[in-house]
């Protein structure tokens, strides 16, 4: 068995998740704030930020077909990114609740909603309508 080390954070990783066609990439997060992403089709993988300055992050999650990321963390600050060119896909969103921290952010199955949870609820964004449709 082989395997690749990927190095690259400069604090402790809290989360990962494979990404792209072919699952050939891997998205990271951090306690550094980064949101990095992995060409594991090279030898040597090398990084390519996708955002940084983010704070401590929590959580990440992948759309089913491996183009998005979404991830959040101790800020409340949702982002979702496009991996391949690392443009954001809507502006960062502020959540405020009892909490100051998002920490698990899931997509649905057909990629239309995310989940958010935080200390003191769960949220239901709709993408395509850009807004909170729920609150559990």
């Amino acid at each position: 068995m082989s395997y690749k080390s990927l190095k690259g954070h400069s604090d402790k990783v809290r989360g990962a998740d494979f990404c792209g066609k072919g699952g050939n990439g891997v998205v990271s997060i951090s306690d550094d704030g980064t949101l990095k992403y992995w060409d594991l089709s090279e030898e040597q993988p090398k990084s390519k930020n996708l955002a940084d300055e983010l704070g401590k992050l929590d959580s990440l999650t992948v759309s089913a077909d491996g183009s998005l990321v979404c991830c959040g963390g101790e800020n409340m600050t949702l982002t979702i990114k496009q991996i391949d060119s690392g443009v954001a896909l809507a502006p960062q969103s502020k959540f405020h609740g009892k909490s100051d921290y998002i920490d698990i952010v899931e997509a649905s199955p057909n990629g239309d909603k995310l989940y958010i949870k935080s200390e003191s609820s769960i949220k239901i964004w709709d993408l395509a309508a850009d807004r909170i449709s729920s609150v559990i």
